[in-house]
């Protein structure tokens, strides 16, 4: 158990979520479908093998937050939208179900 103080505590989960979101960006890359760099998001390929949201739980453990995103295509927001909205559909080819 921690047995800092709790400004200490605070500066503590401060760090974490820094360095967590220092890894995701790392692995945002362009849209899949129209290549903007602008509004990324990750999308599960797989709904089944999800875990957590990547972006909204930073209080995982680095590889853990790498493990979720691997499973994952980075998607910008208006894509995503339209993704999930059954707009556009990626090629069939694209999705790895099997893992």
């Amino acid at each position: 158990m921690f047995n800092g103080t709790i400004d200490q505590r605070k500066e503590q989960k401060k760090r974490r979520r820094e360095r967590s979101l220092e890894l995701i960006n790392q692995y945002r890359t362009s849209c899949l479908f129209c290549e903007s760099k602008d509004n990324l998001q990750f999308h599960h390929i797989n709904p089944l093998e999800k875990k957590f949201d990547v972006t909204n739980n930073l209080q995982y453990s680095q590889e853990t937050i790498l493990k979720e995103i691997k499973k994952c295509w980075c998607l910008c927001r208006e894509c995503h939208i339209r993704l999930h909205n059954r707009l556009i559909d990626p090629l069939p080819s694209t999705y790895n179900i099997s893992g």
